[in-house]
């Protein structure tokens, strides 16, 4: 599969950060939401995101946690 040409520079894009993946140890979750809270707002990310509340309209998604971080650009989603 070929990749698509077309490019998107001078335009404003932001970054994101999105996973998917299961709390088995709620404690040490909390523990690392306190943690990189100020690390994703030291780079301007804004949590659009964070809940296990998930409706499949299509296809099969495993059950767990969804959160999506939204960053001004790609280059602080990878900072």
């Amino acid at each position: 599969m070929e990749k698509p040409t077309a490019t998107w520079e001078g335009f404003h894009m932001p970054g994101y950060f999105i996973t998917h993946f299961t709390v088995n140890d709620a404690a040490a979750y909390d523990r690392y939401v306190e943690a990189v809270v100020p690390t994703i707002q030291a780079h301007q990310g804004k949590v659009l995101v964070a809940t296990e509340d998930v409706q499949v309209i299509a296809g099969d998604v495993a059950h767990g946690r969804i959160v999506v971080v939204e960053f001004p650009s790609v280059a602080d989603a990878e900072a």
